[in-house]
This record gives structure tokens, sequence and C-alpha cells, in this order.
């Protein structure tokens, strides 16, 4: 599957150093549906931080974060089914059985004081998510993801747009990284990595995902967990609605990043830790700002 092989390949995602770090690697679980879900934690901390990854991404792409987190906080990494070392099995791929899966992972895990961190797709996950696991959740933060509250597209829309791929999916998905999710200039092996990882993905669970996605019910899914603070850390590349989501909920902040793609863990994992561990500060106190974050952070 994506990302797990490649990991050795790509010289700008270093392996983080765990000697010292208790950890429990690649564990299993069965999500709501009998999928077998891979996860792996670090760490001891009372608080979990629970790493969400995106569309046809895996665990992997959060591999930057386990040695800047892992000393303070317990670190759960998770692979939705049919992505990673999870099962496939699975007749409906919509966010909310992405969800099961992530709560699945996070009871398994024994996770308490939970703040689930989702990138793109993840951001939606991580709602449903936090729909599930209720009171032991104490913040969301998205990555690149949630920036405009929404209904969802009537799915004969998103079937429309993704449909006509099913047969070059491939070809589609290695455009569509390298046209919208990296700016000029950004590094060619991390821009080319991607690009082949996400276009190995297997083409229907790909484009179901992604019917999935365009088709949840944000401003619901918002609207559920809107007593749980959300912090958003998105690029500055499409505005996020700030006045949408604080109509919202009392607990919303963002960090806006400039000069950033859409993988800014692995762009600059040095500005993107230190801009993460600040929006763990907030979703602990609750606080409300806008703040811009540069890449000299």
């Amino acid at each position: 599957m994506t990302g797990l092989n490649a990991c050795a390949l790509a010289p700008w995602r270093s392996s983080p150093d765990v000697s010292k770090t208790p950890v429990d690697f690649t564990k299993s679980v069965r999500s709501a549906d009998g999928v077998n879900i891979a996860y792996e934690t670090y760490g001891d901390g009372d608080t979990t931080l629970v790493f969400i990854h995106g569309w046809s991404c895996d665990r992997t792409y959060w591999r930057n974060q386990i040695e800047a987190f892992s000393e303070d906080y317990k670190i759960v990494l998770v692979d939705l089914a049919g992505h990673g070392a999870s099962g496939a099995g699975r007749n409906t791929w919509s966010i909310e059985a992405f969800g099961d899966d992530v709560a699945a992972a996070a009871r398994a895990a024994g996770a308490r004081d939970i703040v689930l961190i989702g990138h793109s797709m993840g951001g939606p996950v991580a709602l449903e998510a936090a729909r599930r696991l209720g009171p032991d959740i104490r913040g969301i933060i998205g990555v690149e993801t949630l920036k405009t509250p929404g209904g969802g597209l009537k799915s004969e829309d998103a079937e429309a747009y993704w449909g006509r791929d099913r047969r070059a999916y491939a070809t589609r998905a290695d455009k569509l990284v390298r046209a919208t999710f990296f700016l000029k200039g950004a590094d060619a092996s991390l821009v080319d990595w991607v690009a082949a990882d996400i276009a190995a993905a297997p083409p229907d669970i790909a484009i179901a995902s992604a019917i999935g996605n365009f088709t949840y019910d944000m401003l619901g899914g918002l609207i559920a967990t809107r007593n749980v603070p959300l912090i958003l850390l998105n690029a500055n590349t499409l505005p996020t609605d700030v006045a949408a989501h604080r109509d919202i909920r009392p607990t919303f902040s963002l960090f806006e990043f400039q000069d950033m793609g859409h993988f800014p863990m692995l762009e600059a994992p040095e500005t993107f830790n230190a801009v993460l561990r600040e929006a763990l500060t907030d979703a602990s106190q609750g606080a409300l700002r806008v703040t811009t974050a540069s890449t000299s952070y």
C-alpha cells in the first residue's frame, strides 16, 4: 500500500530516533464494520495526540512529528481503512466509517485526554472521530482542511467529477498533486514522492474515498462538535472562513502559513512542529486568535 515501503527512499523524510521512547509498534484493531485497522503508539504522556492522515496517504506522513512530541505526549498514528497497512474489505468509503477507524484505534491504544490532529481529508474524519469519542476529546486540530464550512456536494456531482478517472487514476492523481498541492519552487524530491505515493493508491478506494469526502456534511460535523476547541493550521493559498467558523463555535483559532503548500508537516517540519506546539496550548486553554506563521517562525 502507499507510503510505508517508500519511506526509506525519501531523504527529506528522516526517521525519528525512538531509542528512548516507549513504543508499541504496528498493532491492529477491528473497526466498527470489522475492517482491520493498523496503528502505532509512541510516548506515555497524559495527553494523547491522535494523528490522522489525508486522502490516499498513510500514517508515515507524520514521521517528522514523532520525536518532536513523544517526550511530552502519547502519540497514536492511524492508517485509515484502505490505506497503509490497514484492511480494505469495506463497502462504504465514507468519512463516518473512517471516523469509526480512528475511534477504534484510539480506544485500543488506551488514549485519554485526546487531541485529534487531521490533515486534509483527515480533518472531517477528526470531526466524526470526536463524535464517537465524546468526553475524552480535548481539542481538534486541522491541517490544511475545513477551510469553508459547508454541507457537501451531491453524490452524483462528486461521482461525475471522479468517475471518469477510474481507468486513468494514477495519471490524474499525479497531475493533481503536482498542480494543486505544492507551490512553485517546492522541494522536487518531496513533490515527486508524494505524487508517486498518492498515484499508487488503489483507484477504486481512492476515488470512493474522495467522493465520500466531497459529499460529507462538514457543516453538520462542525455543529455537532461545536463545544470542542477547533484550531486550524492552514496555508494562505486559499482563505479560511474565520467568520463562519466563529459563528459555529466559541473556541476557534487559526494559524495561517505563508509560502507553504498542502503538506506543511513535510515541507517545513520544524516550522510546523513549532506552530503545532502553540496550537496544542490553544486547545488546552480555549484560546481565540488568528496568527500568521511564516517559514521563519
